[in-house]
């Protein structure tokens, strides 16, 4: 009944309680292989994604997790020698804590993907010009009998619409009566929408908390840590990739762009880089005189020298001014 509410996480409460009367030992899932065969449809939304140039991180990692688990002799091989942390090594928790932060976390991730998949779908919308309405998309989707069928996608649904003040105050008698005749809010992400936004910063620190644990504890979290990279990229203004740019520029001079600067700029990063560039230029000019073209060199810059006397301080050129005033009176 909670903010996970959906028939996903329904049958998997029943699976995980289902003993195995095969063997009477333990629960069904725990005898069940841990590799799954792989399909082309697996691969449908990564490659859309790939082709529309739409970051879907949390989409690939659930893609790679089946990859990794067919990779079953591996694996096993791998654990006897990568060796995970143990005892000590390994952080203590209050149990509570964790079973609250783990739940918050899985909604989180939840947004994100679903933040992803709505990206993925407008973008192909907007190439293939369907003009979709995605918040009637999404009232569709969460239909009884969908796989998708869930508390959260109730509430983008409602989120999508402008008129979704009173959103909590409609449903807590459990009202789950159609929109209709609203508009929907435009918006390039899922995740900036006000109501999705709101739950992401109020619960952002258990899902740092989970993954920071998962990570201590050398216990794979694929998704949850994969789409709490894409909330912080995404809500990032400036990126480490400059310094992606200014390695290709470094390798084959292909040159970048600058804040607040228009135009195309290259750096001579070495002196060898700065002899290849006269190289090339010289060679240009040769080339040019002879076919006849004139070629005007670029006028240098002239460097200005740097004083060797001392910063004079602010006091100081405030007293010389005033002497030079005394001195015209």
């Amino acid at each position: 009944g909670g903010r996970l509410s959906s028939y996903l996480l329904r049958i998997s409460s029943k699976i995980f309680y289902k003993r195995d009367k095969i063997t009477n030992k333990g629960f069904v899932v725990e005898h069940i292989t841990d590799s799954i065969d792989l399909s082309a449809v697996d691969t449908w939304v990564t490659l859309e994604a790939t082709k529309l140039g739409i970051p879907a991180p949390t989409v690939n990692a659930t893609l790679e997790s089946r990859f990794l688990s067919v990779m079953k002799d591996e694996r096993v091989e791998a654990s006897n020698v990568l060796r995970a942390p143990e005892g000590s090594d390994t952080p203590s928790v209050m149990r509570d804590q964790i079973s609250d932060d783990t739940g918050n976390a899985i909604y989180c991730a939840c947004i994100c993907l679903v933040a992803e998949c709505f990206a993925i779908f407008q973008a192909a919308s907007d190439m293939e010009s369907w003009d979709v309405n995605i918040a009637e998309c999404v009232r569709l989707w969460n239909s009884p009998g969908s796989f998708l069928e869930s508390k959260l996608m109730e509430k983008i649904n409602y989120s999508l619409v402008d008129d979704n003040t009173n959103y909590e105050e409609q449903h807590k008698d459990g009202d789950h009566e159609e929109l209709k005749d609203n508009e929907v809010m435009e918006t390039k992400n899922l995740m900036t929408v006000p109501g999705m936004a709101a739950e992401l910063q109020d619960l952002h620190m258990a899902w740092r908390r989970i993954v920071a644990l998962c990570f201590a504890s050398a216990i794979p979290c694929p998704t949850l840590s994969s789409s709490l990279t894409y909330h912080d990229s995404y809500r990032t203004r400036k990126l480490p990739t400059s310094l992606i740019r200014a390695q290709r520029d470094f390798f084959d001079a292909s040159g970048y762009s600058r804040y607040e600067e228009e135009g195309w700029f290259s750096t001579c990063w070495t002196n060898e880089h700065t002899k290849e560039r006269k190289k090339k230029e010289k060679l240009a000019v040769d080339m040019a005189e002879e076919e006849g073209v004139e070629v005007q060199s670029p006028p240098k810059k002239k460097r200005k020298r740097k004083s060797t006397a001392p910063e004079k301080a602010p006091a100081q050129h405030a007293l010389e001014a005033f002497e030079d005033d005394e001195a015209m009176i």
